[in-house]
């Protein structure tokens, strides 16, 4: 590795891969550069060129949407780099890796593309309610405990506060107490398993997985737009 990709070394931990130390480079060469600037815009630029060429993106969803897939997740993308680029002052190793932050937000653009999509050629004949792993992704659960400013926790806060009372309002059939906020928080904030929730509010596994398919996916614009507010 060239020895310029050292200068901020010691921002990061030792432990820190090739990758993450070019991208936290060209980031924080980014932040030290006049906005807007041809030499800011070279640093961003290549940040972007190395996220796309690392082949450690995200690629959400995958096997879903047939042959529209790729049309969907160049969208996401594109949305995706116009995020990075204009929220780069904002980075800090402390709140996580770039990549990560960067395929989280991916994640959560690719539920935008997809309702782009739908929107102007309609959801697929056999189109299924997808469950929350899919929809924001395994590495944000994987990458929760240590990454607190990842968007993933800022899925939880939203879910908590519930600011329009969409998530408290939704619930089981004949059993107010079971709200799609309840059950969520409980499943992937308390880390209660599907039979402990459905114990608890007395009934069926599949009843509180259908549940939470079924509000996953009537929820999805609305969170995809708060984050992207």
């Amino acid at each position: 590795m060239s020895t310029h990709l050292t200068e901020f070394d010691d921002e990061l931990p030792s432990n820190a891969s090739p990758l993450d130390r070019k991208l936290h480079y060209l980031a924080r060469k980014a932040q030290q550069e006049t906005h807007p600037s041809k030499r800011r815009a070279y640093y961003v630029t290549r940040l972007l060129t190395t996220l796309r060429q690392s082949g450690q993106l995200a690629r959400p969803q995958r096997g879903c949407y047939g042959s529209s897939y790729e049309e969907i997740y160049a969208v996401a993308w594109s949305m995706t780099a116009e995020y990075i680029s204009k929220k780069v002052d904002d980075y800090h190793p402390s709140k996580g890796r770039i990549l990560h932050l960067t395929n989280n937000t991916l994640k959560f653009r690719f539920c935008t593309a997809v309702t782009e999509f739908f929107k102007l050629h309609g959801a697929p004949k056999n189109f299924k309610a997808i469950p929350i792993e899919d929809l924001y992704g395994q590495e944000s659960l994987r990458y929760e405990e240590y990454e607190q400013n990842g968007l993933w926790d800022d899925l939880i806060q939203l879910v908590e506060e519930d600011p329009d009372g969409r998530f408290k309002s939704t619930c089981l059939k004949g059993k107010p107490e079971a709200t799609y906020q309840r059950i969520f928080l409980l499943k992937w904030r308390d880390k209660y398993k599907l039979r402990e929730i459905a114990e608890k509010f007395d009934t069926r596994i599949t009843t509180v997985q259908t549940h939470l398919d079924r509000n996953n996916l009537k929820f999805r614009d609305y969170i995809c737009n708060y984050f992207q507010s």
